[in-house]
Order: C-alpha cells, then sequence, then structure tokens
C-alpha cells in the first residue's frame, strides 16, 4: 500500500500535525460543531415563516449532521493512514535491527569465519578464476560448504529486503557495506561462473546487485 500522508515538506509535517491534533479532541469538535449547528437552527427558526419553520431547522440539522459525518470519516481515514505509516515503518525497523543482530551470534561468527578462511586458503584459485576446483574443494567440505550456502543465503535476503522496501537501506549499510563490498570481491567472479555454468542468472544477484551499488556509492 502507498504511503497517502502529504508530501510536501514542511506543510506535510504541519498538516499531519493538525490531523493528529483534530483526531484528538475529535470529541470536542464535534460537541462544538453540534452547539453551533443548534445555535444556527434556533436563529433560522425564529426568523422563519411560522409555516416554514419546522422545514428549514429540518434542513439545518440535516445538513450539520451530514458535515459532521463527513469531518468524521475524513479525520478517522487521514488518523488511520498515519498508523499505518507509524506501524509499517516500526515492522520495519525491528526486522531490520533482526536481522542485523543475527551477524553477532555464535552459529553466524562461526559461519563466516569458515567462509573467510576459505577464500584465504584457496585465494589464487578465487583471483585466476579456477572455479571448478573451487567447486571440488566445497563439494569435499561439507561443514565448509554449508556456511557458504547460509551466509549467502542470509546476505541475498539482506538484498532483497532492502529491495522491496520491508528493511531500512540506510541502517543496513552502516553495519554491512564493507562487508558486501568485501565478499563481493572474493566471491562475485565465482558467483559469475555459478550463473552461466548452472543457468541460473539469479543465484544470489539481489546480494551482487546490492554490493555493486554500496561500492560505487560516493
Amino acid at each position: 500500500m502507498e504511503d497517502n500522508n502529504y508530501k510536501f515538506p514542511p506543510v506535510e509535517k504541519v498538516i499531519n500535525w493538525i490531523i493528529s491534533f483534530i483526531f484528538y479532541y475529535r470529541l470536542v469538535f464535534v460537541l462544538i460543531a453540534i452547539l453551533g449547528i443548534g445555535f444556527l437552527a434556533r436563529k433560522v427558526y425564529l426568523n422563519s415563516e411560522n409555516v416554514d419553520r419546522l422545514k428549514n431547522v429540518a434542513v439545518v440539522l440535516t445538513g450539520g449532521s451530514i458535515i459532521i459525518g463527513i469531518f468524521y470519516s475524513i479525520i478517522n481515514y487521514e488518523h488511520n493512514q498515519a498508523k499505518f505509516k507509524y506501524d509499517k515503518k516500526s515492522t520495519r525497523d525491528t526486522l531490520t535491527f533482526t536481522t542485523a543482530c543475527r551477524m553477532h551470534e555464535a552459529d553466524t561468527i562461526s559461519h563466516f569465519k569458515n567462509i573467510k578462511q576459505l577464500y584465504l586458503n584457496n585465494k589464487t584459485l578465487f583471483l585466476e578464476g579456477k572455479h571448478p576446483e573451487i567447486i571440488d574443494i566445497l563439494a569435499g567440505d561439507e561443514p565448509v560448504r554449508i556456511s557458504f550456502i547460509v551466509i549467502f543465503n542470509y546476505l541475498e535476503s539482506i538484498g532483497i529486503g532492502i529491495d522491496q522496501g520491508i528493511m531500512d537501506e540506510s541502517f543496513m549499510k552502516k553495519f554491512f557495506k564493507s562487508l558486501f563490498r568485501d565478499y563481493n570481491g572474493y566471491f562475485g567472479t565465482h558467483f559469475e561462473y555459478l550463473r552461466r555454468e548452472n543457468h541460473s542468472p539469479d543465484l544470489f544477484l539481489n546480494f551482487t546487485k546490492l554490493a555493486n551499488k554500496w561500492t560505487h556509492e560516493i
């Protein structure tokens, strides 16, 4: 759902503050409106011909009720939109923080150590593009292969979350920019090889796109 709040800062902030203020005191405004309508109905009653008094008062009361109903509906709608925006942001922030904090879990740290060691132990193979040999090494070392899959699924999910707008990019960039840059440098050409050889063009593609974006930002 698109955010329907006003988009003209700083007018947006003022308008949304007014809406929040009116919503909070909505019963007071309704009471004032009822009193105003009652006052107007009395005035119309006193200034109308006898035969038209009830008809004119009914028109005033009906019109006033419609105006109050429309006013109440608009304020409720705008309040619900503001609440939806707040809830959406709160959910996104919670997911972002929870996902980032997984970096500090013991299992995650262990997986990162495994694939970092994989790169260091076979740096020459990666730099020379000997990808079939790298595949054989991974096939023969199950713990490292599992770590490889777990970590890059994790990083790919971050890329997808940011691409879909369900994670906060600026927050995640503070945590992961250097890591995405470094790991894309280590394994980027290997992923390109796997995409070609396995006919899997989307393999870890969101990780790669985000790493490239952050690497080339000024």
